[in-house]
């Protein structure tokens, strides 16, 4: 059995970045359009997912920008 072993370059995590930029950015657009059947209790997590939108998108942003910029 051969045990490969890979490293993770910074162009590793540009599309996986993305992708996970995109799908919380998804789930923050539904909690916002849904927060009324949701009810208030799940403004914190509509906040939260934005956060966690933002920070990704950024971090996303500054690779590709330095790397293929």
């Amino acid at each position: 059995m051969k045990l490969v072993m890979s490293a993770i370059t910074l162009f590793s995590l540009v599309e996986p970045l993305g992708i996970a930029t995109l799908s919380f950015v998804s789930a923050t657009l539904l909690t916002g359009l849904f927060r009324r059947k949701l009810g208030r209790k799940f403004l914190k997590l509509h906040i939260l997912l934005a956060v966690i939108s933002v920070t990704l998108g950024f971090t996303h942003c500054i690779l590709v920008l330095v790397l293929f910029g």
